[in-house]
């Protein structure tokens, strides 16, 4: 009887351990989460452009540099461009600076010219100035 009791306690002791250091894993991923996105998180907020941290961290999965997207996402509400948070993604995924492709769709309005997404970012993905382009084509 003394064995088999002791064997019990020594059980509930190992899963105490277990769960213990399961429960540190747990903490010690959402710890690491908070800190690599919670900067980012916050300057989406502060610029009234919320990206929810399940996002960013989806973003972060499919090898998207959240940093650049969010920013670009930011910098394009404040110009007045309402771009999609999910085109600028998708344009970053498919390996297009999404900083040049707002910065080309900003100065393409400041000079009047017309210019769409999905031109920007084709013009840009096959190696071209959209800008310059844009003058080319208005030049015409």
């Amino acid at each position: 009887m003394t064995t088999s009791l002791v064997l019990g306690q020594s059980d509930h002791r190992a899963l105490l351990l277990v769960g213990l250091a399961v429960a540190a894993v747990v903490v010690a991923i959402v710890v690491t989460m908070m800190v690599l996105f919670l900067g980012v998180w916050v300057r989406s907020m502060v610029a009234a452009k919320p990206v929810s941290l399940v996002r960013l961290i989806l973003m972060r999965i499919d090898g998207v540099n959240v940093s650049q997207v969010v920013d670009a996402y930011i910098q394009a509400s404040r110009a007045g461009l309402d771009i999609p948070l999910k085109w600028i993604e998708q344009h970053s995924r498919k390996g297009g600076n999404v900083r040049d492709a707002v910065d080309s769709m900003i100065a393409a309005r400041q000079e009047g010219l017309l210019a769409g997404w999905e031109y920007v970012t084709s013009m840009q993905l096959s190696g071209r100035d959209p800008l310059q382009q844009l003058r080319l084509a208005d030049a015409e």
